[in-house]
């Protein structure tokens, strides 16, 4: 995606869905998440192994199936492994199929999930922090 689609992306889809947000806040995973929250984006995480409903402020789920029905998020964030990462994509784009984004963060490619959004007709971006983007685009 050139930087004109990315920057109308993260204006205008608010609701991230971050898979393999982390408990641990010396991670990406969590760390990223957070930014996106003070960034003013509404942030949800899955994190199959909580115990809890968050992770600091953010709602988390063990599962996709467990979100609300009528959570409606805009962009998908992976932070799970290259091989796992269309796995991931195609799981939530079946349970929440209003997804308009799927974003594979620094170091995370897939030919899969790059398909799957294609088939779909939905943007994708592979090997780029979404993070970095957003300040890098916004001057934040």
């Amino acid at each position: 995606m050139d930087d004109t689609s990315i920057s109308r992306l993260l204006q205008t889809e608010k609701k991230v869905l971050v898979i393999g947000l982390s408990k641990d806040g010396s991670k990406p995973s969590n760390q990223i998440p957070n930014y996106l929250l003070s960034a003013g984006y509404e942030v949800t995480g899955i994190n199959p192994t909580v115990s809890t409903s968050a992770i600091g402020v953010i709602p988390v789920f063990q599962k996709i199936s467990d979100l609300p029905v009528d959570f409606s998020p805009g962009i998908l964030v992976v932070f799970r492994p290259s091989a796992e990462a269309g796995a991931a994509a195609r799981q939530a784009l079946e349970a929440k199929p209003g997804i308009r984004a799927v974003w594979l963060q620094l170091g995370i490619v897939s030919e899969e999930a790059g398909k799957l959004a294609e088939s779909r007709g939905i943007a994708f971006v592979q090997d780029r922090c979404i993070m970095v983007e957003h300040k890098r685009l916004f001057g934040v």
